[in-house]
């Protein structure tokens, strides 16, 4: 168990990078420290970054999520929206909100969105010629979130009209930026997100505000969350495009640094670029069957997916609130106390994985936390999984890296690519 404190100002923490932190001076290993930052309000905050340690404060009803204001929020906005989704609830309006959710996506056959995303994306490569394409904006982006709203029920989805998918897409990009409490980026963008509120209600309605609310915040939070593991198993799986050949003698010749799969270089662990790369020849190799399963001397796509979720999550942390009588590790936290919950560090907790920093898709892990742990985690992680995995088992055997690093957006709480580029094979 670690906790450490939050550096920065306060509210504010800092990702410990995987690692587990170490103590702060003077207090015991596994105890809350003294001492430990305040936020605005004159509460107490404290990281904590263990596997086990987080799986028991996710699944402690005494540990709450922050609530939002919800009164005097305009509807049709994004603070409407946030004070009515399950993800910013608490007790029964929580629990309430949360069966609406699982309603809907009871409605949905995970193996037929699979299916779905597959074709969806089987027509963009088709149609992507020999050209580099980015694939976060093409696929990532835009085919999970096409998929699952014409599963919500919103006509003209079709990946043969991309313009209407486009603006559906961006609407749910624009409210997913400024979803979170203070992510909005200032009056122009707050303004441009109550507007795709305003939109995507006229489309999801009408019926109870609840219900509605319910449909969007699902589409919201699947939407950075799926392209960022798409993307990041991409970015693992993919060996990088070959290095140019050198004459003897010219600089950088010999100079085999380039060949390592992207990703890996900043672990510096002995054997993981082998690693990396054999997983990448294997995919290469593999040929993918239509229900998903393993392919030619390959990782099934679902392993390559689930390390990826592990090794590098797209969502690295989430809060909790302490109310009376919380504890962590045995010992008592004031009511009140903001714990931030750094699931990036736990993913790599060595105490859970061995080795783990590196990529590692036989160890067909279940224990990650992509899709959080205890009573409010993802109702919809099937569902997230059958997206992903069909974009991925058209992807993986037909396309090639384009060149260049994987550029990743400018998030302190979010890991998803911004620009990956392929072409097909």
């Amino acid at each position: 168990m670690e906790f450490s404190q939050v550096d920065g100002p306060p509210g504010r923490a800092v990702a410990t990078g995987g690692k587990p932190a170490p103590p702060a001076p003077g207090h015991e290993p596994g105890r809350p420290p003294d001492g430990s930052p305040v936020t605005a309000t004159g509460h107490p905050e404290v990281t904590v970054t263990g596997h086990a340690e987080v799986c028991a404060v996710l699944a402690d009803p005494r540990f709450v999520v922050p609530t939002v204001p919800a009164d005097d929020a305009a509807p049709g906005t994004v603070a409407w929206l946030r004070a009515g989704v399950a993800r910013f609830s608490n007790g029964p309006r929580h629990r309430r909100r949360r069966a609406m959710v699982a309603a809907d996506l009871r409605r949905m056959e995970p193996s037929v969105l699979r299916a779905a995303a597959r074709e969806w994306t089987t027509a963009v490569v088709e149609g992507a010629g020999d050209e580099p394409f980015d694939v976060m904006a093409s696929i990532a982006r835009t085919v999970p979130i096409g998929v699952l709203g014409g599963a919500l029920g919103v006509a003209g989805l079709d990946p043969a009209r991309p313009d209407g998918v486009g603006d559906f897409v961006r609407a749910v990009s624009a409210v997913a930026a400024a979803y979170h409490p203070g992510t909005g980026g200032g009056a122009a963008d707050d303004g441009e997100a109550d507007a795709a509120v305003s939109a995507l209600v006229a489309l999801l309605g009408p019926g109870d505000p609840e219900a509605v609310a319910a449909r969007i915040g699902l589409l919201v939070q699947a939407c950075d969350a799926t392209a960022g593991l798409i993307g990041n198993t991409l970015d693992a799986a993919l060996p990088p495009p070959p290095a140019p050949k050198r004459s003897p003698g010219e600089p950088g010749a010999g100079d085999r640094s380039a060949d390592r799969p992207v990703g890996t270089e900043g672990d510096g662990r002995p054997g993981e670029g082998r690693v990396a790369a054999e997983a990448g020849s294997r995919v290469r190799e593999r040929s993918v069957e239509c229900g998903g399963g393993g392919g030619r001397g390959g990782w099934p796509v679902e392993w390559l997916v689930a390390e990826t979720a592990r090794r590098d999550p797209p969502v690295r942390s989430t809060r909790r609130v302490a109310t009376a009588g919380a504890e962590i590790a045995g010992r008592g936290v004031p009511p009140g106390t903001v714990v931030l919950l750094d699931l990036a560090a736990a993913e790599r907790d060595p105490r859970v994985f061995p080795d783990p920093g590196r990529f590692d898709p036989a160890r067909r892990t279940t224990a990650h936390l992509a899709f959080g742990h205890g009573p409010r985690s993802c109702p919809g992680s099937d569902h997230g999984l059958a997206l992903a995995c069909g974009v991925l088992e058209v992807l993986l055997p037909r396309c090639e890296r384009a060149g260049g690093g994987t550029v990743h957006a400018p998030s302190a709480n979010l890991r998803v690519p911004l620009r990956l580029e392929v072409r097909v094979r």
